[in-house]
């Protein structure tokens, strides 16, 4: 457990570095980033008949499937795809220009994603062509989707939004926060799924939640007085951890919760997801993507715009 949750919040903590780093590499001139962050020139292909971008996209999402098949996604409908453990890339546009803001596979083939418009849309041909599976009329804000397997999952957004599947997204069910006694729904951005009973969502307002009924009761387990906004929460070893704005971290275990909060602005990546046991991708904004190795601390940029 002790090194897993190291390697766990050295991603949120090595974050600061890294994010710091960037924007410095970025804004100075072009040899010195090449030297920060090893990148070469463009490693990015679009498809044919694709949107053509001029400027790099903020990129909110990365997820892993292997260590060779990763997606990125963010605003303007913006996916990257590589078969090639990031070397190199394809640009592949959605059908709208919404801003994508997870996106999860299964396998290499079928994938998920949530827009800012409210749609939840599938793919089964890893990633080249998309199908939208629900769309909320008013357009919430769709923050998060998880799987488990091919038939149970969820999707969560702003104004307390929770969505329930277990027929593998062909039927979605609105569930809701049972004890939530706030003037204003929280948006929910965290979402981990841990059975196919049982699954624990975090949000604005120090929500954290679960469910141990496939979603009939969500009951809010963290402390009324807690004010942080949780950005997302995940298993980690025995425990779950929820991560935050300003550095807040909770855990999670045998029903207790222990909340550092260390009154600091860390900066922070938008989308995290683990190749190997000490490696993560990061992705954040104007369109970063790099590797973070929690053993050595060593950065490798992996897009190139």
């Amino acid at each position: 457990m002790g090194s897993r949750l190291y390697k766990y919040l050295a991603v949120l903590f090595l974050g600061v570095i890294a994010t710091i780093s960037m924007a410095w590499a970025f804004d100075g001139d072009q040899s010195q980033l090449k030297s920060e962050l090893k990148v070469s020139q463009s490693n990015i292909t679009d498809q044919k008949d694709d949107r053509v971008r001029f400027i790099p996209d903020n990129l909110f999402s990365v997820d892993f499937v292997d260590k060779s098949h990763g997606w990125a996604a963010g605003y303007y409908g913006t996916i990257l795809k590589t078969k090639d453990g990031g070397k190199n890339w394809t640009h592949i546009s959605l059908s709208n220009t919404d801003l994508i803001r997870r996106i999860q596979f299964l396998d290499k083939d079928y994938g998920w994603l949530v827009t800012h418009r409210g749609r939840i849309m599938s793919s089964d041909d890893g990633g080249t062509t998309w199908k939208t599976r629900y769309s909320e009329d008013n357009q919430i804000n769709l923050r998060n989707i998880k799987f488990l397997g091919n038939r149970v999952g969820w999707a969560v957004g702003h104004e307390g939004t929770i969505l329930y599947t277990n027929d593998g997204g062909k039927t979605w069910v609105n569930q809701s926060l049972s004890n939530f006694t706030g003037r204003d729904l929280p948006r929910l951005n965290g979402l981990t799924i841990l059975s196919e009973k049982r699954a624990m969502l975090a949000g604005e307002f120090g929500v954290i939640a679960e469910t141990l009924d496939s979603g009939k009761t969500w009951t809010i387990i963290s402390p009324p007085d807690i004010k942080a906004t949780f950005t997302e929460i995940e298993q980690v070893g025995n425990s779950v951890l929820a991560v935050g704005l300003d550095g807040v971290v909770a855990q999670i275990h045998s029903n207790k919760i222990e909340i550092n909060l260390p009154d600091r602005n860390y900066l922070y990546f938008m989308g995290a997801t683990p190749i190997s046991e000490s490696k993560y991708v990061l992705v954040g904004a104007r369109g970063l993507a790099v590797t973070l190795d929690t053993t050595t601390t060593e950065i490798m940029g992996l897009i190139k715009w």
